[in-house]
């Protein structure tokens, strides 16, 4: 009698945890990317798979070198009328936390709940790299916490840029209006990387002195 009772425990037991999997398949989040250009800048999708309705979520975002987040949108039609905020930290390890509560519980069950502008520094080299999502947490209506530990990889192509180092406005020569073309860069919240002129990752000073340097030596 113990040693049926024994086998009975155990085989809950696995039934339980099987259910807890299975249940937990229905939660996840995943990127959706194309092909990128160095030097420019590219929109990659967040995605999110969900069993009930969710009230807020969280992931890790880990870039490879030479790509920097430019900006996290909400989006999609999985919102109400009015979007929420993506709150971007960046840690320690070189990840950025991406983390998004909203106000009615999100509708759907698959589908797009953000878009991140990822700037590609000019001088990545052509070839294929890894975007990864390290763990997500989503929270739904009963506040139970479905947490992801697991590493989900996206393949992101990048393509040699083309055309002349320094032709910022695109005129075919590089010139003055190459410099006003950086300086309009230089104040939008989402810089196009072909202003990048220098490769450092970012839309700065540094881009119209290397702007100049070309000027002086053409």
């Amino acid at each position: 009698m113990k040693s049926r009772f024994l086998l009975l425990m155990v085989t809950l037991l696995a039934a339980a945890t099987s259910f807890a999997n299975i249940n937990l398949q229905k939660y996840s989040m995943y990127l959706t990317a194309g092909t990128a250009t160095a030097g420019k800048t590219i929109d990659v999708t967040l995605s999110m798979k969900n069993a009930n309705a969710i009230t807020s979520w969280q992931t890790k975002l880990a870039l490879p070198e030479g790509f920097t987040l430019a900006a996290a949108t909400a989006s999609g039609t999985r919102y109400g009328e009015t979007l929420p905020t993506v709150t971007t930290q960046a840690n320690e390890d070189g990840t950025i936390t991406l983390f998004c509560e909203v106000d009615e519980p999100m509708t759907g069950t698959d589908g797009v709940v953000a878009t991140l502008t990822l700037a590609v520094a000019a001088d990545v080299a052509a070839g294929e790299y890894k975007l990864a999502l390290n763990g997500a947490t989503m929270v739904d209506l009963n506040e139970k916490a479905w947490a992801r530990t697991e590493t989900v990889e996206t393949a992101i192509t990048v393509e040699e840029a083309t055309g002349i180092k320094g032709d910022v406005d695109g005129d075919g020569q590089v010139g003055v209006g190459d410099i006003e073309a950086v300086l309009v860069q230089m104040a939008s919240e989402t810089p196009d990387m072909v202003a990048d002129v220098d490769g450092d990752g970012q839309v700065g000073v540094g881009d119209i002195e290397a702007v100049l340097v070309i000027m002086a030596n053409q």
